[in-house]
């Protein structure tokens, strides 16, 4: 079971807000990875990338042992650990979009506890600049496509990780 959840959170301690992320995936049994929404395109582009995700880590073909870091791989359209990781949340006020993999409505509770709702998961135009800067997308790429298509050029590069070896 896939939950999106979305909205702002302030993090103080970055380590301490993963320790705690960590302890409440531990102690529920559930995948949880949190994204910058700057970053994400998308409710498809996610869905894409945890499904590319999970899919790499049953054919034994993934590059990160650990599914929530493999699906942010994915999302990312990197194979680079170091650059995958700055679609993630930092220290400070975030615009977040989590995914929570399996079932456990406490684990969600609490998620849900620790970010203010608000709609961020959708592609608009505000966060236009930083996925073309991101995700390498060209200007001359938006030009063939169209600018309501930047989200399709987001998904490409998911799809593509595979490819790249």
């Amino acid at each position: 079971m896939l939950t999106i959840l979305e909205g702002v959170i302030e993090i103080e301690d970055l380590k301490v807000f993963l320790d705690e992320i960590k302890r409440i995936s531990g102690e529920y049994g559930v995948v949880i990875q949190f994204f910058d929404a700057e970053k994400v395109a998308g409710e498809s582009h996610l869905r894409c990338a945890v499904k590319k995700g999970l899919r790499s880590i049953k054919s034994g073909e993934n590059i990160s042992s650990d599914p929530a870091m493999e699906i942010l791989l994915y999302a990312s359209g990197k194979r680079q650990i170091n650059k995958a990781l700055s679609m993630g949340v930092t220290a400070g006020r975030n615009d977040v979009v989590v995914i929570v993999i399996g079932e456990s409505e406490d684990a969600i509770e609490e998620l849900n506890g620790m970010i203010t709702q608000k709609p961020v998961l959708e592609y608009s135009q505000s966060k236009r600049e930083s996925i073309l800067h991101f995700f390498d997308i060209t200007e001359a790429e938006v030009e063939v496509v169209g600018e309501d298509r930047i989200p399709d050029l987001v998904m490409e590069r998911v799809v593509m990780l595979d490819m790249i070896k």
